[in-house]
């Protein structure tokens, strides 16, 4: 068994109103309308994610990085609750903000296993994040090469494959472009901007209805592989 993956492990069993990078600074300083300083709350359970306390057999699983967890939106507006919802399946949102593709895979090895969901959904974040420590040189270099980048964003998706079919579980894999609408494609951060229908209360990620339109991509893909 690997070892155990936690999530905001300093917030656990805390429920918040302000979350990296959706803070109160910000949204002084940014003024988003429709928000307000209460609007949104991010409730964590024991193990530092934001969902309800684990309940094996009986979930959707998300990994991913800050559009999965949620941030700048309330967890009912998130594709994980739709989709979650659509299923009639708990909730089992492991997005982690910041997390790198390496993470999703680490903590796929370890819940994956122990929680045996339903369905598996990984929304993987920015090629160039990895967990890699960035104070050798040549690790920098190594990274910021975009051939090294796709080599090891495949060996986390592919990973992360074999592990729900080692567990028999369906799995659902996407990439940014995904999110984005321009399906199979690796996108760059600043390639997300022209594709917000509407902005989190952070004003730096998604809002609700950006969410909705990529709950129905997944939906439908699920209505496909099951019809």
């Amino acid at each position: 068994m690997a070892d155990i993956e936690l999530g905001y492990k300093n917030y656990s069993n805390q429920t918040l109103q302000w979350l990296p990078s959706d803070t109160e600074e910000l949204f002084d300083k940014n003024k988003p309308k429709g928000w307000t300083k209460d609007s949104i709350e991010y409730k964590f359970n024991q193990y530092g994610f934001r969902c309800d306390e684990f309940d094996k057999n009986n979930g959707v699983m998300f990994l991913g990085c800050s559009y999965t967890i949620g941030i700048g939106i309330n967890l009912k507006d998130s594709f994980t609750q739709v989709v979650a919802d659509y299923l009639k399946l708990k909730n089992i949102n492991l997005g982690i903000g910041g997390a790198s593709n390496d993470t999703l895979f680490k903590v796929a090895n370890y819940w994956v296993e122990e929680l045996k969901p339903k369905v598996v959904v990984c929304l993987f974040t920015h090629i160039a994040r990895t967990d890699t420590h960035l104070n050798n040189e040549s690790h920098k270099q190594w990274i910021l090469n975009p051939k090294n980048q796709i080599t090891n964003f495949t060996k986390n998706r592919l990973a992360i494959e074999q592990i729900c079919v080692k567990s028999n579980i369906q799995c659902y894999t996407y990439t940014l472009g995904d999110w984005a609408w321009e399906r199979g494609t690796l996108l760059a951060p600043w390639s997300l901007e022209r594709d917000r229908l509407d902005l989190a209360r952070d004003q730096l990620h998604h809002g609700p209805m950006t969410n909705k339109r990529f709950s129905e991509i997944v939906i439908k893909d699920i209505k496909w592989l099951n019809k």
